[in-house]
């Protein structure tokens, strides 16, 4: 996160000295990066969704509601099933522990069960 949306300050994030463990705690100082040049493949969109999310003031930053009804989950292209995705070009090997999950792309994605 202070990589991404710099130190916290009073600026960027009001109140943030008063709370009980911040004279506990230093950060080294640094400056935002803006999150289309840490993901330049991601669409306007996303960029926007991304950056009302990741915001270090709670009053500020988007609600699970606020961010279902935003744009970007209502722009092309749609989510799909992951076995209709392109498969990008580098290779990912998947872990061996992957417990409760398919091993291969071309089984169906299944997801644990929960215990009840």
């Amino acid at each position: 996160m202070l990589k991404s949306l710099g130190t916290p300050t009073e600026e960027n994030w009001p109140g943030v000295s008063k709370l009980p463990d911040f004279s506990k705690i230093t950060f080294t100082k640094m400056n935002p990066v803006p999150f289309n040049t840490l993901m330049p493949n991601a669409s306007s969109t996303a960029i926007d969704l991304l950056s009302k999310l990741l915001v270090y003031d709670s009053d500020k930053r988007y609600s699970a509601k606020q961010a279902l009804c935003h744009e970007y989950f209502y722009t092309e292209p749609f989510p799909v099933h992951f076995s209709e995705l392109e498969i990008p070009e580098q290779s990912y090997t998947k872990p061996e522990e992957f417990k409760g999950f398919s091993k291969t792309l071309d089984e169906p994605f299944v997801l644990p069960q929960s215990p009840n």
